[in-house]
């Protein structure tokens, strides 16, 4: 069968299986795009009280911590999901862990997916994820990640020592969230 060129140019890219192909792939990007924008609490905007559950079971509420909180919406590999970004917070962990034992923040990890102790503990036991040890906690990430605008992860938020968001972003550096807490 001889390929038609008497259909001008246009209409022999946009119309039939090659329009279907591409309305199907900008469908895709729309919502690939929609499921990934997030709406971020502001800065200055006093965060909701949630409560978490240590991996040894212990619960307490955010708002008992007292002093600078780096709180990170740490989710699944899924098919939206960013490995770039995950493997990025994954090697920034120790980095993290760091200021926590320098006791510059602490540094509070919400792993999407991993809703009970158990679950995080076993996640921590993983090699990739050893730097969860104890800064990875478990809570209700979906009820969470609505109260502070996030659809979808990871994100990042500093907070003061009283509950208000200092700074907020997709990705940022541990040089730079380092900086923001001196100024705190």
């Amino acid at each position: 069968m001889a390929y038609n060129r008497s259909k001008p140019w246009h209409k022999r890219i946009f119309f039939g299986k090659n329009g279907l192909i591409m309305a199907f792939t900008a469908l895709a990007f729309v919502m690939l795009n929609v499921y990934r924008m997030n709406a971020p609490l502001p800065i200055g905007t006093q965060i909701p009280d949630f409560t978490l559950t240590s991996q040894n079971g212990d619960k307490f509420k955010i708002s008992e911590i007292k002093q600078p909180v780096v709180l990170i919406f740490y989710g699944k590999h899924g098919i939206f999901s960013n490995y770039m970004f995950n493997a990025t917070y994954r090697k920034m962990l120790p980095e993290l862990k760091f200021l926590q034992d320098k006791n510059y923040a602490q540094v509070v990890v919400l792993t999407d997916g991993y809703n009970t102790a158990k679950e995080v503990a076993a996640l921590a036991d993983d090699p990739k994820h050893a730097a969860l040890k104890t800064i990875g906690y478990a809570a209700d990430t979906g009820k969470i990640t609505k109260s502070f605008g996030i659809r979808s992860t990871p994100h990042l938020f500093v907070i003061s020592g009283d509950g208000v968001i200092i700074y907020e972003s997709k990705l940022t550096g541990v040089e730079h969230i380092r900086k923001i807490l001196w100024r705190e």
